[in-house]
């Protein structure tokens, strides 16, 4: 809420800005349409006080009665606060007339008749005047002032309590409509009490979660899977109709790969073992990690005849050799190396990749725009061999084929949980 201890030093607050970028011209925000509140809602309501008892029908068979009277009949409540309730929920069937001198000159066989003019639209002819509908008019575009969500009484959405920080649901729902279909990926990279992810959830969204503090074990865990498991009605989920579904997979974030020593060089973090350094080095390349305990070169695959196999030794040419014949003509092998001194085109069957190199060609170093290169994200293996092999090729170098159908390999995250429902 508003903080109004302060006012004889300065203004109150009534306002915070959600600034809002695109990465291309051509994106378009969707159409939001908001309803009216307050005084403005409660005019419109006043006027149609009739209804459509049969909107399925032909507009000629329409049979109009009072809202009153339609919910006496029906034996519903009929005090103010549930007449209006029920005309905002059936704002299509809410009808009013009104003058339109265009009509006065029509003589349709029935008292209420669709009416098509010469420019194509379609007008509702009632008793010589023009029906409209309340959905027409309870409604309004999306502005840039919005004053119709709370920012109070927070405490309660998600059953996790957050204070100084916790976003509305109905902020998010209103974000995600704007710019957002189902099925798009919605990514919060400091989620903190899990807001953004509830409502993409519940919205048919998929999402990334980012937290570096405990609210993750804390909050976001036991709120998410309180949405999954549909316990959680609070915040939109009545206006979604949410009623549970769904699951997610929880990482744990590994140690960097690759920090700077004293001289500001990139080198491979001491804090990895050799097993660690091979796990990272397969999920960089596309392997799955799978150590063979009697081949010391085969830690991982793409295939059936395609290895990976990581060491922080110089490569010299006799070692390499070595490696080439046990490999042999039917096999390929990828050798992730701290450095190797010959030239590796002459083995057929290897592929040589200096390991700081090849991890800090994915991870791009240096870039002030944030435009990351992302490998490795869960799409089909298909879509990704082209462009690796595209790029490849237009290198000249040795196409790498992996196995179609194959694990990606184990995340640089240790996998700590999945859910699902």
């Amino acid at each position: 809420g508003v903080k109004m201890s302060h006012t004889e030093r300065r203004l109150p607050k009534l306002k915070e800005y959600i600034l809002a970028y695109r990465k291309t011209p051509e994106f378009r925000y969707r159409p939001v349409r908001i309803q009216k509140t307050g005084d403005v809602l409660q005019k419109y309501l006043k006027y149609y006080g009739k209804c459509i008892v049969n909107p399925d029908a032909a507009p000629e068979q329409w049979e109009i009665v009072s809202v009153k009277d339609y919910l006496r009949e029906r034996r519903l409540p009929t005090d103010a606060e549930s007449v209006a309730q029920w005309k905002v929920e059936n704002a299509d069937r809410c009808v009013y007339r009104t003058n339109n001198k265009s009509f006065e000159s029509l003589n349709p066989p029935t008292p209420i008749a669709k009416i098509i003019s010469a420019t194509g639209l379609e007008y509702i002819y009632w008793e010589g005047k023009q029906m409209l509908f309340l959905s027409d008019y309870i409604f309004e575009s999306m502005g840039d002032l919005w004053t119709d969500i709370s920012t109070i009484n927070l405490n309660k959405e998600g059953g996790v309590a957050f204070p100084n920080g916790k976003k509305p649901e109905a902020l998010i729902h209103r974000l995600l409509d704007a710019a957002t279909g189902p099925g798009d990926l919605v990514m919060d990279s400091f989620a903190g009490s899990g807001t953004t992810g509830a409502v993409a959830h519940k919205m048919g969204r998929r999402w990334i979660m980012v937290e570096l503090g405990e609210h993750c074990h804390t909050h976001i865990i036991p709120r998410m899977k309180k949405v999954i498991d549909g316990d959680d009605q609070g915040g939109i989920s009545k206006a979604v109709d949410w009623k549970g579904g769904g699951g997610f997979r929880y990482y744990r974030l590994g140690p960097s790969l690759i920090v700077k020593d004293e001289w500001d060089n990139p080198v491979i973090n001491p804090d990895f073992n050799a097993a660690m350094l091979a796990e990272a080095m397969c999920k960089l390349e596309g392997f799955t990690f799978e150590p063979n305990a009697e081949i010391y070169w085969q830690q991982g695959r793409s295939s059936e005849t395609d290895f990976i196999y990581v060491t922080t030794q110089m490569m010299t040419k006799e070692m390499l050799t070595k490696l080439s014949d046990e490999v042999g003509p039917n096999r390929s092998l990828l050798i992730c190396c701290g450095a190797f001194r010959c030239d590796v085109s002459q083995f057929e069957n290897l592929t040589v990749k200096k390991i700081p190199k090849a991890v800090l060609k994915k991870c791009e170093w240096g870039h002030d725009d944030y435009s990351l290169e992302i490998r490795n994200l869960p799409v089909r293996i298909e879509e990704r061999l082209t462009a690796d092999d595209a790029d490849e090729r237009r290198l000249g170098k040795r196409v790498r084929k992996f196995g179609k159908g194959k694990d990606l390999g184990p995340m640089l995250f240790d996998f700590a949980e999945d859910t699902s429902s």
